[in-house]
C-alpha cells in the first residue's frame, strides 16, 4: 500500500494541478455500430475518449456525463444541445438496459434516440464524467486517494503552447534554427514526462484496485504508449528539420506528436478520476 506520507504529499500537488487540468473540453464517443472500414478496435456499446477506448470498471452499467454542452452525429448531419447531466447506459446483463445503448437525462425526463446510419454519437463536456452502477450512483472508492500522475504540471501545461510556437515557425522556413530548438525542447519535455509517468504508474500499481484495476491499467498502458509514439514522431520531425525539410510530411509528424502527447495527458486525467475519491452516491 502507498504510505500516508506519500499520499499527503501528493495532495498538495494535486491541488496545484487542478487549475491546469480543469475545464478541458472532452469528446466522448458512444458507439452504436461499427463499419468494416473503422480502424479502431471498438464494438457497439463501447465508449471512447476521442479515439481511445475506455474500459468500464467492473461495477459500471453506464456513464454519467456532467453538464454536457452538445452532441453531434458521426456520419450524418444533425446535432443538439443538452441542458443538464446525462446517463449513457451500456448494454450489459444486470443493468437497466441489458440489450440497448440508451442516452437520457439523469432525471429520466428525456431520452435521445439513435439516428440510423451513424457509427457513434459524440458528446462534449468541460466538466468530466463518472462511471455509474445500475442505480445510476457513483460508488465510493478512496482506494488511492490524492495520487496525481502529473507531478510536473507545468510541463504538461506547456505542451500545447510549445506545439503552437513550433507549428508557427514551421510555416516560416527562414527560421530553421528556431524550429530546431523548439523541436529539441519538446523532445526533452516528452522524454521527461514519459520517465516520470512510468514511475508514477509503477508506484500506483503497488496498490490493487478491487473493482477498477483493469479499467485503470488500460488507461495507464494507453497513455504510456502514446507518449512513446509522440516521441517517435517528434524524433522523425527532428531528423527531417535537420535535413532542411519543412514540407507537409514534417508538419504531419509534428501534428501526430502533438495529438498523441495531448491524448496521453487526457488518459492520465481519466485514470485519476477513477482512483481519486469519488463523489459518493448521489
Amino acid at each position: 500500500m502507498l504510505t500516508k506520507n506519500l499520499l499527503a504529499a501528493s495532495l498538495g500537488t494535486l491541488l496545484s494541478l487542478a487549475a491546469t487540468g480543469a475545464n478541458a473540453m472532452a469528446e466522448y464517443k458512444v458507439w452504436h455500430y461499427v463499419s468494416p472500414d473503422t480502424l479502431l478496435d471498438v464494438a457497439p456499446g463501447d465508449i471512447t475518449l476521442g479515439n481511445s477506448k475506455l474500459t468500464p470498471p467492473a461495477f459500471a452499467c453506464g456513464m454519467r456525463i456532467n453538464l454536457p454542452a452538445y452532441w453531434d452525429w458521426s456520419d450524418t448531419s444533425g446535432n443538439g444541445n443538452f441542458s443538464k447531466d446525462v446517463f449513457v447506459w451500456i448494454p450489459k446483463a444486470g443493468c437497466p438496459y441489458p440489450n440497448d445503448i440508451v442516452v437520457e437525462y439523469t432525471d429520466h425526463s428525456q431520452t435521445f434516440s439513435y439516428k440510423v446510419g451513424n457509427e457513434y454519437r459524440s458528446i462534449f463536456t468541460n466538466y468530466g464524467k463518472n462511471w455509474v452502477n445500475a442505480q445510476g450512483k457513483v460508488p465510493s472508492c478512496g482506494c488511492v486517494p490524492n495520487f496525481p500522475y502529473k507531478i510536473s504540471g507545468a510541463k504538461w501545461a506547456s505542451l500545447d503552447p510549445d506545439f503552437d510556437r513550433l507549428k508557427a515557425d514551421l510555416r516560416n522556413p527562414a527560421q530553421p534554427t528556431r524550429a530546431l530548438v523548439e523541436t529539441r525542447t519538446l523532445l526533452a519535455t516528452l522524454s521527461s514526462l514519459a520517465t516520470e509517468a512510468a514511475g508514477r504508474v509503477e508506484l500506483r500499481r503497488r496498490t490493487n484496485l478491487p473493482d477498477r484495476e483493469a479499467a485503470v491499467r488500460s488507461l495507464e498502458d494507453s497513455a504510456l504508449r502514446k507518449l512513446a509514439v509522440a516521441q517517435a514522431h517528434m524524433n522523425t520531425a527532428m531528423d527531417r528539420l535537420s535535413a532542411g525539410l519543412f514540407d507537409d510530411e514534417t508538419h504531419t509528424e509534428v501534428d501526430l506528436g502533438r495529438e498523441n502527447s495531448i491524448d496521453a495527458g487526457k488518459e492520465f486525467d481519466e485514470a485519476l478520476d477513477l482512483i481519486a475519491p469519488q463523489a459518493g452516491e448521489r
